[in-house]
Parts: C-alpha cells; structure tokens; sequence
C-alpha cells in the first residue's frame, strides 16, 4: 500500500474516531438529561418535546434532498481540477431554497399551532394556550436547523470532522446541561424550555455557516444572492430528486407510527414512547459516524474510478457498523427493562414500555444493517434501485402500519418495524450488491456480515443465562450492573471483527 494510501485510512480512522467521540457524548448527555426532564417537566410536558421531534422529522421532507446533494457535491469537488468553480453558484441557490422554505414553515406552523394544541394533542395538565405557543417556537427551532443541516452536510464533505465534532459537543452541552440549569435553576416551565433552545438554533446555524465558508476556497467570479445560475442545478437534478423522493417514503415509513401514536396516546403515554424513541434512535446514531467519515473518501475514490479500493473501504465500514449497531440493539433489546428503569425510576414506565423497547430496538438495529447499500449507491451518485426499492416498501407498509398500529398500539408497531427491516436487510440489499458490484454479495455476507451476526447473537444469548440483574436492588446499582455488562459484551463482540483483530494482531486485511 502507497504512503498516501496508509495517510486516507489514518484520517478514515481519526475521523471515524472523532465522530464517534462527538455522537457518543451527543447520545451519552442526552440520556443522562432526559430522566431529569422528566422530573422536572414531567411525562406529560416532556410529550410535547416528543412531539417536537416527530414534527421536525416530517418537516426534514422540505429538505428535498438538498443537504445530502451539497456534501456529496463537496466531497466529488475534491476529487476534481477546478472542481469547486461551480460550487460557491449552487451553495447560493440551496440558501436561497432554505430561506423561502423556513418563512413557508414560522408562517403554516404558527397558524396551525391552535388547532394541533386543540384537536390533535391530548394533554391534561398543559393548557392549549401555553402548547400552542410551545408549537410556534418549535416552527422557528425547525427553520433555524435546515440552515444548520446544509452547512453541517458541506463541513462533512470536507472531512472537517474533527472540528464538527468539537462545535457538535459546545452546542449539545449547551442544549441538554444548559437546559437543565434553567429547568432547576430558573424555570420548569415549558415554555422557557423552548425559547432556550431557540436561541441555542441560533447559535448552531450561525457557527455552522462560518466554518463552513471558512472551508470553501474562495470564487474567482462574482456571486450575489439573488443572482443565480440556476442552469447549474440540471447537472445534479436527477441525484437530488432521487434523495428527495427517498428520503421522504424513508420519513414516511419510519415515522407514521409516531405520528399516529402522537394522536392516539395519551400525552404522558406518548412522553414514555418518546424516551423509547430516544433509545433506539441511538442505536441509529451510532451508525452515523462510521458513515460520515467513510463515505466522503468511497465518493472521491468512485470519482476517481479506484473501485477496487473503494469496495475495500465499504467492507470495512459495513463490518464496523454491524458490530456497534447491532450489538448496542441486541443489548438494549435484551435488558430493556434494566435501561428503562435506570433511565426513569419509575416502575409505570417500564412495565408499559419494557416489550415496546425490545422490537424497536433491534429492529433499529437491523434497519441500520438494511441501509448500507444506499451508501454504496450514494458514493456511486445514482440512487434509481433505491428509489424502486423504497417505492415497493412504502405501498406495502404503509397500510400495514396504520392498520397494525391502530389496533395493536406501539407494541404491535415496533413488531412490525423488526419484521420490515429484516426482509429489507435481507432482500433489497441483495439485488443492489448484484447489481452494482457482481460476485460480491454472497461473499461478503458469508464472510464479513454473517460471523460477526452469529458471534453477538451466541454471546448475548450466553450472557442473559449467565448474568442476572435483580430489579428489585437499589436503582444505582442497576444502572452500574447494566452499564459494566454493555462495556464488556461490546469489547468481547469487537473481537468479532476481522479489520479490529487485524489491526490488534498486526495483519493485514483482505483485499477486494
């Protein structure tokens, strides 16, 4: 291997680090704050920050693909002559987008925000006066992000990710530690909640964008902000429609549930399921910084037509993903009961919700296994199998989903999550690799994905018979049971990886 070889996979590496340094604390404080909003806010106030995020999740639709569009185009600029001519043109019309959609959404979620307090959200204890109001601050921390998610996206073209993730914990302890400072301090009304976050929204946005246009090498031609060259969007216009469309059946599928149970739970109900969601939204998380950091080099390497070492490159990303993603979910799924009363103390929460966590999770954890060859169709920059792929997903899920979860509740949807993401895993995933990469698939199955799969199942397996927890010790000391048996079962599983044994032992990895 080349020195500049050895040098890619030193920054994969440290960037793959420091993403997984900044996602960790990202989930790590957020878990440990949110048993404190519970207290402070309570269930049914911390059901309004649930429902915030499931609002926020739908309106990332009017994303349409545009911030996955730049941080793809920045990292194929990298790998061309001149390649960031056209760049600073773009950028501009993608701000420009931005500013129209976030007036759009202040503007329809401040005049909608009386009839969802009203008709949609069943609280009992919160008045629709202060919901509502709580509603339009959210319109506003929702506008705020899609600033900060575009310039977030270019950051990660650049490989910038060892700032990003340093901005990434300032602005997370400032979200979830300064919130609870004023919740204990200042205020546990929900409202001074809300407005915190809002100024924290501008913060993001603002520091995002600077390091952004720090990063940008500099234009050669005259751009003003309301002069665009729009003829410039023809040439990305088929890779944005496709992240647009399948992004929005992706929303679609994984959040129809909670929007229904949004409206069918009650609100304390639906503040329980919003700390399931946290959960397992996390075991989701945790895939993220692997991919940021591998797949801006597999685009560049596509684009530079080293496809050998491209297909290197996401063999080593889809075995480190299965390991910290399905492992997290099998353990979550397996001491359920354990996280949630560590989390809550409170014994109404995990009895309702213990079963609802164990299929939401690994289901997460499968869904997370399913989504490795959208990035392989990313860095090739043609999404057409995905789009056919998504398209039959969400005709046959969707009446599923209303169906089941309207007579079954939450349980019955988070069963139906795990059944979906397996036959996705196992079936669509296997007519891309086909189809993009031939004679690859069932080798890579065989030998990279399924060894480490049947290593974290035996162990889990093994280690529920071994070592019990009794729930009826004092709350700490189930918390530090549980956390030592996570620490361990993840250091034993990693030993399931080949590239980790590789690299302990000192050999080299296989060659695609």
């Amino acid at each position: 291997m080349t020195y500049k070889n050895n040098e890619s996979l030193i920054n994969i590496r440290l960037n793959t680090i420091t993403n997984y340094i900044g996602q960790g604390y990202t989930i790590a404080v957020a878990i440990i704050i949110t048993p404190f909003y519970l207290q402070y806010l309570g269930a049914e106030a911390y059901g309004l920050v649930g429902f915030f995020m499931v609002m926020q999740n739908w309106l990332n639709l009017l994303d349409m693909g545009l911030s996955t569009t730049l941080g793809r185009q920045v990292a194929y600029a990298r790998g061309q002559v001149n390649g960031f001519k056209k760049l600073h043109n773009l950028l501009r019309g993608f701000e420009f987008i931005f500013f129209v959609l976030t007036l759009g959404i202040v503007i329809g979620i401040y005049f909608g925000s009386n009839w969802l307090a009203q008709s949609w959200i069943k609280a009992v204890i919160l008045s629709s006066e202060d919901i509502s109001y709580c509603i339009s601050i959210m319109g506003l921390i929702i506008g705020l992000r899609f600033f900060s998610t575009i310039y977030r996206s270019g950051i990660n073209g650049f490989e910038d990710q060892i700032w990003i993730n340093k901005a990434g914990v300032a602005i997370n302890s400032l979200k979830y530690i300064g919130s609870f400072f004023i919740l204990v301090y200042i205020s546990s009304d929900i409202r001074r909640f809300f407005e915190y976050q809002f100024v924290i929204g501008i913060l993001e946005a603002a520091l995002l964008g600077r390091r952004f246009y720090y990063n940008l090498p500099p234009s050669d031609i005259s751009i003003t902000w309301l002069k665009i060259d729009w003829s410039i969007f023809k040439e990305i216009i088929p890779f944005t429609l496709s992240i647009t469309y399948t992004s929005a059946i992706l929303i679609t599928i994984t959040q129809f549930d909670k929007l229904l149970l949004s409206g069918s739970l009650s609100l304390e109900e639906f503040g329980y399921f919003s700390l399931i969601t946290l959960i397992t939204g996390a075991v989701i998380s945790l895939s993220t910084p692997v991919f940021l950091a591998f797949l801006p080099r597999m685009t560049m390497l596509v684009s530079k037509r080293n496809l050998k070492e491209m297909i290197s490159v996401y063999v080593n990303m889809t075995q480190i993903v299965t390991w910290v993603t399905f492992s997290s979910a099998v353990l979550i799924s397996i001491y359920s009961q354990e996280i949630l009363y560590s989390l809550t103390g409170d014994k109404k929460a995990f009895v309702w919700g213990h079963e609802i966590l164990f299929w939401y999770a690994l289901g997460s954890g499968i869904f997370v296994l399913g989504t490795f060859q959208y990035y392989l169709q990313n860095a090739f920059g043609t999404l057409r199998l995905y789009v056919i792929g998504s398209t039959l997903s969400l005709v046959i899920q969707l009446p599923l989903i209303y169906f089941v979860t309207m007579k079954y509740g939450a349980l019955g949807a988070g069963q139906l999550w795990f059944v979906f993401s397996a036959i996705w895993f196992l079936g669509w995933t296997a007519v891309v690799h086909r189809k993009l990469v031939p004679g690859f698939h069932l080798k890579w199955l065989t030998k990279d994905l399924f060894p480490i799969l049947f290593c974290i199942g035996v162990l889990s397996y093994l280690m529920k018979k071994v070592i019990y927890i009794d729930m009826s010790e004092p709350r700490i000391l189930v918390t530090v049971k549980t956390a030592i048996v996570g620490i361990v079962f993840l250091a034993i599983t990693s030993t399931c990886v080949r590239s980790i044994r590789n690299k302990v032992f000192g050999k080299s990895g296989k060659k695609y």
